[in-house]
């Protein structure tokens, strides 16, 4: 079932996003408006007057756990950058991930040993009061100890 949905989700995103086929870009000669680098990924650079530009590189197709877009991609997209006309003086990127993506392993175990000795303070407070209550109930002042 799930075989051809990354297939499926190409073809729905180049015709509803950019108005065109897998057929028609492989037909086109000119790299100028929408492009592929490596073959797996569709990249766009769209201009907004003369003056702005804005390039969209697809962070979807070469994702896995340890990268968003392959070195040949990365590679093959700073050139058309470069080559961009004299005119052009602002460049956006539209990147749908952070590019700085912090770890937070020191936050989560921190937050880790916070919980852990909350828990252990709130056992070690659970435990007194029963040896508290055992011990009063054999003494005999139960009562006082319950009153407050």
């Amino acid at each position: 079932m799930f075989k051809n949905i990354g297939r499926i989700g190409i073809d729905l995103y180049l015709l509803f996003q950019h108005h065109t086929t897998l057929e028609i870009l492989r037909n086109v000669s000119s790299d100028t408006d929408i492009f592929t680098i490596t073959g797996t990924g569709w990249h766009f650079v769209k201009y907004l007057g003369p003056a702005v530009v804005v390039v969209g590189p697809d962070c979807r197709s070469e994702r896995n756990q340890h990268q968003v877009m392959a070195g040949p991609t990365y590679q093959g997209l700073f050139p058309k950058v470069a080559l961009l006309p004299p005119s052009v003086q602002h460049c956006i990127w539209m990147i749908p991930v952070p590019i700085i993506y912090p770890r937070l392993e020191a936050a989560e175990q921190i937050a880790h040993t916070v919980a852990t000795g909350k828990k252990a303070v709130t056992g070690t407070y659970n435990l007194l009061g029963r040896v508290t209550s055992s011990v009063a109930g054999v003494v005999g002042a139960k009562g006082v100890v319950g009153s407050g």
